[in-house]
């Protein structure tokens, strides 16, 4: 059919009364062929308006179109851009401008035609632009142990923030600090943590974790005790008796120093997200305590069950333990992560060290656009798991087993906050086991 057109248009061209019908013959046919999304006929009707030097808004629009859906992006945008000229507010111009771009990858073009898109056009695109800064997270929390006694509750705090160095490279930074006061120490950790991602195309990501943590415990253990002694002779008639009061005591610090990176690939397909990865940790250990046991002892002399002296002599002992540990350990694993829907989601992540696994199960369910809730269980191994996920984190050796749920509450298009409700199992030995709750709450701001 096109070429029956385009015949007709010749036969016009070569005639007299080309100059009676020529817009108006033009304009008809590229419209023509345009409601007939017949995009090859409008290209090479193009060529011979061109030619005859036709140049107004709704023919370059119909010929930028045609090369779009042709996939032609390059030739698609300079009659875009023709048509911007010639009606700057066209907002069908802007948006097949910001298409075309961002499908040849011209992101920084992208995200300038983007910005001039109308608050409406923009909600109806899964897009977001190059910002410098992403987001701010923050967050904090209190774990409280159920046992009491002498054992503080953990105060916990985390400051985040997610940036794009360009559409290529992001990166994600974390300060991470957790504080416990108990009867006889108290114990410091700051974690300073960095992930570069590199989005290398295909859906293809490409990250490098890198983690520095300070752990610090401050040890002011004093105990005191009384001891008594009787010491019979031959004769059954001399004999001693000894009480002593004392009071032992550890002063110093333990510090542990640790170093974790972690090496992972990840892939979207669809409904999809697959993400092994393999992580090498290496920490050093320093204990520098003084172990003090002091008192005095009272012994007194009986013949006959009468007191015949008593003498009082003071002690002291003191041992420095100085010790330094060093440890190397790998990690590696998989993730994966399936929408169910666009409203139910799971994800499983699995850490191992050859000898031990730890899993971790999330399902996220949106209750809302603007309200989700995630479960989430998780069953970890006496190895240490750096797991990075903000209030997900853990690095403590021992097994475990956690309860949580997370509500995500968007308040305004920018803002988001966060609750956290986590059951924690700690099995330190067999007979040991600690249970906390913890309560966290979070804001994130996203610009």
């Amino acid at each position: 059919m096109h070429r029956l057109i385009i015949i007709l248009v010749l036969i016009l061209l070569s005639s007299e009364v080309y100059t009676q019908v020529d817009f108006k013959m033009v304009d008809s046919t590229s419209y023509a062929l345009y409601l007939q999304k017949d995009w090859t006929g409008l290209i090479e009707f193009s060529e011979i308006a061109l030619a005859e030097n036709f140049d107004y808004y709704y023919l370059n629009m119909r010929i930028g179109i045609a090369y779009y859906e042709t996939k032609q992006y390059e030739s698609s945008i300079n009659f875009f851009h023709k048509a911007l000229l010639q009606d700057s507010q066209s907002q069908v111009a802007i948006e097949y401008l910001f298409w075309c771009n961002y499908l040849l990858g011209n992101l920084k073009d992208a995200d300038f035609y983007y910005k001039k898109l109308s608050a409406e056009r923009k909600e109806n695109i899964d897009y977001t632009p190059l910002s410098y800064i992403d987001f701010i997270y923050i967050e904090g929390g209190n774990n409280f142990q159920k046992q009491g006694g002498d054992i503080g509750d953990i105060a916990y705090y985390n400051i985040t923030l997610s940036s794009n160095l360009s559409h290529k490279l992001g990166l994600y930074m974390a300060y991470y600090q957790q504080n416990q006061e108990s009867k006889f120490s108290k114990y410091t950790q700051r974690r300073f943590f960095a992930n570069p991602i590199f989005k290398v195309g295909g859906g293809y990501e490409l990250g490098l974790a890198l983690n520095f943590t300070a752990l610090k415990n401050d040890i002011h253990y004093s105990n005191s005790y009384t001891y008594s002694d009787t010491t019979d002779y031959i004769d059954d008639l001399s004999y001693t008796t000894t009480l002593g009061i004392g009071e032992e005591k550890q002063e110093g610090t333990q510090n542990t120093d640790a170093f974790y990176s972690e090496l992972s690939i990840s892939k979207t397909i669809q409904r999809w997200k697959i993400k092994p990865f393999v992580g090498f940790s290496y920490s050093t250990g320093i204990t520098n305590l003084m172990f003090t046991d002091e008192g005095l002892e009272n012994i007194r002399y009986y013949f006959n069950d009468v007191e015949l002296e008593s003498d009082t002599f003071p002690y002291v002992n003191e041992e420095l333990a100085n010790d330094t540990a060093k440890d190397f350990s790998y990690d590696f694993g998989l993730y994966v992560g399936y929408n169910i829907s666009d409203k139910l989601g799971i994800s499983l992540e699995l850490h191992s060290d050859s000898l031990r696994i730890s899993s971790i199960i999330n399902v996220q369910y949106k209750l809302s656009n603007k309200w989700s809730l995630t479960a989430t269980y998780l069953n970890k191994s006496n190895s240490e798991l750096y797991y990075y996920s903000g209030s997900q984190y853990i690095n403590y050796p021992d097994k475990m087993q956690r309860y949580g749920f997370l509500s995500d509450i968007k308040i305004t298009k920018k803002l988001n906050m966060y609750i956290a409700l986590q059951n924690d199992i700690i099995k330190l030995s067999d007979e040991n086991i600690n249970r906390s709750f913890t309560v966290l709450a979070g804001m994130k701001y996203k610009f």
